[in-house]
């Protein structure tokens, strides 16, 4: 919530700086689902979209947090922000945006004596279809993922980040590289 001391403050700050200082302590003043949607925003807004930015909000937050900035979004925009990503991007990084503002909090974690689930996963990932490793990749927490990467590997002899590195290009690829975290060893 922005009180009164951070609006003169924002007020004092806007005329005594300009550009890129500016926007960064403006945004140090905002709640961090309110930044998020104006980043969301300002990704969007004008000529091109910058696919990074919403690929590092997006990717990067849980199903809470995106159900948080959603909400901000909208409320301060007066626009939906779902169907904003969906026209202003296509394909299937479209349908992994939908899904990852789809993502829901109730995705359990795997126990770690439930190997059977875990190899399911990795097979199907292994399959390399788009919209299955997008679905797997969305659905499960992160806890899930690292068991899914660590079975994939034993699965293929090959880390699931250099698999999606090689199998998927463009801004899927960057979305699907995300949500992965990091080079298996």
């Amino acid at each position: 919530m922005v009180t009164s001391s951070d609006e003169d403050l924002g007020t004092a700050l806007k005329k005594a700086l300009s550009g890129d200082i500016e926007s960064l302590l403006l945004g140090l003043l905002m709640p961090p689902a309110q930044f998020d949607a104006h980043r969301l925003y300002q990704a969007m807004k004008g000529i091109g979209t910058d696919e990074e930015t919403i690929l590092e909000v997006l990717c990067t937050r849980s199903p809470q947090q995106i159900k948080d900035i959603t909400a901000t979004y909208n409320q301060d925009f007066g626009r939906d922000l779902e169907k904003d990503l969906i026209s202003e991007t296509s394909g299937d990084f479209t349908k992994l945006l939908q899904a990852l503002l789809q993502k829901e909090n109730s995705v359990g974690v795997i126990d770690s004596d439930e190997l059977n689930p875990t190899l399911y996963l990795a097979d199907r990932i292994h399959s390399m279809k788009g919209a299955v490793v997008r679905d797997v990749m969305v659905s499960r927490s992160e806890e899930d993922l690292l068991r899914v990467r660590v079975e994939f590997r034993r699965l293929t002899g090959t880390s699931l980040y250099s698999t999606l590195q090689r199998e998927f290009k463009g801004d899927l690829q960057q979305a699907l590289l995300a949500l992965c975290r990091a080079e298996d060893i």
